[in-house]
């Protein structure tokens, strides 16, 4: 549903029919720098969104911002129609899962999962102690619970500090980089868990990484950020399939596209790309004039052998077999280097010369100097 505002001090039940999360206008700065630039978000009640960007993008202050310990500069945190600015973090029924895990040392895990509801001081020991259990049972951890967190592992104390968010049943759930902490095959099965989790509880998550794989398999809809603004936002295979700008391209997707620099040459049914080597036709792509751009081009989208109609050629400089896929490093002119794709059975050798061939509909032209899209 769309939803627009043109008062900002509006009261509560002026926002009758919104989103179940609506960040208006948030803005915030530190010193001389500005930390965020006047974002604006609309999240679903049940979505499964993912906030993805490099260090320093602004990610973690704007999921404080939503959680209240940091206060905007301007613009509105909204949930279900009540704007949230001046509550405190208690009062907004907010779950919060950290890198920094931070279980009570002193504490078995009953505790530290019991802690949110036991200060409330609202809900019997029965009804604490069943909570925790079938809390523990859905987290798979019903063994653990008279153990202190230093007996744990790093996938078991996360797990803890998951169940602690979900004792007090909150509206709604954030996620910061949970997983930084943890070693790879611990990170894909938490990530399998949190989905499961999202999927069971059918609540809004809003997820925080630099990880674009966990952003990738887990969300139903990503933002970009990069320098305190929203570059783009979608589904995660709109956004991987139409890159909105260089950075989006090159940031977005497991491998990196390739992006080669080069110029784009107008002819008379359409245009030509030259660069490290390549001669890469562009039909329908109509060109006044010489430009300086850059190729992108994901790495499943690269043909390599030695039978085919090439755009060019380039010579292998490393292989890596991964079992369902191949992935080659070639070098093109220029030392310029790019990643393909093939199949498991496909065999190349080092050193060999190969022809390589851009998929014709999978090619994209930025601007080379402001990285805005220009072609398809």
């Amino acid at each position: 549903m769309a939803f627009e505002v043109t008062e900002s001090s509006l009261s509560v039940e002026e926002y009758p029919f919104v989103p179940g999360l609506v960040l208006k206008n948030i803005s915030k700065r530190y010193g001389d720098v500005q930390a965020l630039h006047g974002l604006n978000l609309e999240i679903q009640d049940g979505e499964f969104c993912v906030i993805v960007g490099p260090s320093g993008s602004g990610k973690t202050t704007l999921l404080n911002i939503i959680a209240g310990f940091t206060k905007p500069d301007d613009g509105e945190v909204i949930v279900d129609g009540r704007v949230y600015n001046r509550l405190s973090p208690r009062d907004r029924n907010i779950g919060m899962v950290f890198q920094d895990i931070a279980l009570f040392s002193h504490m078995t895990v009953r505790k530290n999962i019991s802690f949110g509801l036991e200060v409330q001081k609202k809900n019997s020991t029965v009804d604490i102690d069943n909570r925790v259990k079938k809390i523990a049972d859905r987290l798979k951890i019903g063994n653990l619970l008279d153990k202190k967190p230093g007996l744990l592992s790093g996938g078991e104390a996360q797990r803890v500090a998951i169940g602690r968010t979900l004792i007090t049943d909150p509206s709604f759930f954030l996620f910061d980089e949970p997983l930084g902490n943890l070693d790879a095959d611990l990170r894909m099965e938490m990530l399998t868990e949190i989905k499961r989790l999202h999927l069971n509880l059918k609540k809004t998550f809003v997820y925080v990484t630099h990880d674009q794989e966990q952003a990738l398999s887990a969300a139903s809809r990503v933002m970009i950020m990069k320098d305190g603004k929203v570059l783009q936002k979608g589904h995660p295979r709109e956004i991987y399939n139409n890159p909105g700008d260089r950075f989006v391209a090159e940031f977005f997707g497991v491998p990196s596209m390739n992006l080669i620099d080069g110029t784009i040459i107008p002819e008379d049914d359409g245009s030509l790309f030259k660069g490290a080597g390549l001669r890469v036709k562009l039909q329908g792509y109509s060109q006044p004039k010489e430009a300086e751009v850059t190729l992108g081009v994901r790495p499943a989208d690269v043909i390599v052998g030695s039978r085919i109609t090439e755009d060019g050629f380039g010579t292998i400089n490393s292989i890596e077999l991964l079992g369902d896929k191949n992935h080659i490093y070639l070098t093109l002119d220029h030392e310029q280097t790019i990643i393909a794709i093939t199949p498991p059975k496909t065999t190349f050798e080092l050193e060999q010369k190969v022809r390589i061939k851009l998929k014709e509909n999978k090619v994209f032209i930025f601007d080379r100097d402001q990285g805005g899209r220009l072609h398809p």
